[in-house]
C-alpha cells in the first residue's frame, strides 16, 4: 500500500510503499465500559473528567461512549493489559482506507456529512461508538473518521522517509505522538484518512484509542 497523499498536507508526502502484515483491529474505539475493568483491577489510571468533552464522567449513563481524555501512556497501559497494542500509523491508515483502497474516507469518496461522522457542525461532544452506520468502512469498522482523535503507536516524524518497508511504528526521540481520525469538533479536512496530526504524549483531551493484534486469526477484545 502507498501511504500518504501527494495532494495533501506537507507531512503526508512523499508517499511511502509499505507491506503490512495481517492484523485484526477492534470494530470500535475502546469504550468507557471496556476501560473500566482495567481501572477496577488497579492497572489503569482513571481518565480526566474535568472537562465537558471528557466521557468518563458519563460512564454510568452512557457506557458505550468512547473513553477519552487519556494520555498516550494510559492508552499503552490498557493495550498491554488487554494483551493487544495500539495500531501503528500504517495499520491505522490501511484500515481507514477500507483495507488499503485508494479512497479519501473510510466509507468511500463522498464528502463527510452528519450521517457519516461525529464531526464539527453536527455534534458538540463524543457520541456512543458506531452511532453513524453510513460512516463504517467496508469491513464494518466504525468511527475511523470523527468522534474522538485516536492515539497510534508511532512517535511523530514529518513525512514517511524514515518509515520502514513493513510500516513499523517509528520511535524518534520526540515527545510527540501521532493521532489520527479527527474528532467531534473536527472539520472535514481532518477526517480524511491520510490526514496526520500529533500531540505531546502527555496531552489528554479529546483523545481516545482502539486496539490491534497481529495475525489473521487474532481476536481483539
Amino acid at each position: 500500500m502507498l501511504l500518504g497523499s501527494e495532494r495533501g498536507d506537507p507531512d503526508e508526502k512523499p508517499r511511502k510503499r509499505v507491506k503490512i502484515a495481517a492484523f485484526q483491529m477492534t470494530r470500535s474505539e475502546v469504550t468507557v465500559a471496556q476501560y473500566m475493568p482495567c481501572v477496577q483491577a488497579g492497572v489503569c489510571r482513571v481518565p480526566r473528567k474535568d472537562h465537558p468533552w471528557c466521557t468518563w464522567q458519563r460512564r454510568q449513563a452512557q457506557p458505550q461512549l468512547p473513553v477519552n481524555c487519556l494520555d498516550w501512556g494510559q492508552a499503552q497501559t490498557y493495550a498491554r493489559w488487554a494483551q493487544a497494542a495500539l495500531p501503528t500509523e500504517a495499520q491505522w491508515e490501511y484500515a481507514a482506507r477500507g483495507a488499503g483502497q485508494d479512497i479519501l474516507y473510510p466509507w468511500g469518496q463522498s464528502a463527510p456529512t452528519c450521517e457519516h461522522a461525529v464531526m464539527k457542525g453536527c455534534d458538540k461532544r463524543p457520541r456512543p461508538v458506531c452511532s453513524k452506520p453510513k460512516g463504517h468502512s467496508a469491513q464494518g469498522i466504525c468511527d475511523l473518521a470523527g468522534n474522538v482523535w485516536e492515539w497510534t503507536a508511532d512517535h511523530y516524524a514529518p513525512g514517511y522517509q524514515t518509515m520502514g518497508d513493513q510500516g513499523e511504528a517509528r520511535r524518534p526521540k520526540t515527545s510527540k505522538r501521532v493521532r489520527r481520525g479527527g474528532c467531534f469538533n473536527s472539520a472535514a479536512h481532518h477526517l480524511r484518512n491520510r490526514n496526520r496530526a500529533f500531540y505531546a504524549k502527555s496531552k489528554r483531551y479529546p483523545l481516545g484509542f482502539r486496539l490491534v493484534k497481529t495475525g489473521p486469526s487474532s481476536e481483539v477484545p
